[in-house]
């Protein structure tokens, strides 16, 4: 049985679940063919048995570390399918690339684990900013990476724009330049 403490955090991250139906119109597949599309209504995405994605986060970005088996264990008991990582950040001023490591095994975990995971640049404390040359570097160095495993999913930036419904001009040629 997972600890009390693991056991609470899986149940807080039940409230970012929500987070595909934020960014579906955000996120791209890796490839064409990747299994997860988006629903018939168009609102939120579906993996491949048509089963919505849900799950919890992990801020890497933040805290620069592998989440356990017991998370993994954890989240499968409460019937998630997915991982949202928040992989880096462009707040720290450090070049793209400085998670490479932590970010492989989280991918190593999930594909052992059969999850989806969803991979994002994270902003810390600075939401409603981005970094488009850290975008750049970050998607350069990762989207090929990744590319062939049709377990990953990609949104470009989270929170480019803090909390407001709708995305300014610039939020949106951001996302089309990504």
């Amino acid at each position: 049985m997972p600890s009390p403490a693991k056991r609470n955090m899986v149940l807080l991250a039940l409230a970012s679940a929500l987070f595909v139906t934020c960014c579906a119109a955000r996120v791209k597949c890796v490839q064409p063919a990747c299994g997860i599309r988006v629903s018939a209504d168009k609102k939120t995405l579906v993996a491949a048995d048509g089963k919505l994605l849900r799950g919890a986060f992990w801020s890497a970005d933040y805290n620069p570390s592998v989440p356990d088996q017991e998370l993994f264990d954890t989240m499968k008991i409460l019937g998630m399918n997915t991982l949202h990582l928040y992989a880096e950040s462009f707040a720290y001023g450090s070049p793209a690339g400085y998670n490479i490591r932590i970010i492989d095994e989280i991918v190593k975990l999930c594909r052992m684990n059969d999850m989806y995971l969803v991979v994002t640049i994270g902003n810390i404390d600075r939401n409603g900013e981005y970094d488009m040359q850290f975008i750049r570097d970050f998607w350069t160095l990762y989207a090929p990476r990744y590319a062939n495993l049709n377990t990953v999913v990609y949104e470009i930036q989270n929170e480019p724009v803090a909390w407001n419904p709708g995305y300014p001009p610039d939020a949106l040629q951001m996302q089309v330049e990504a």
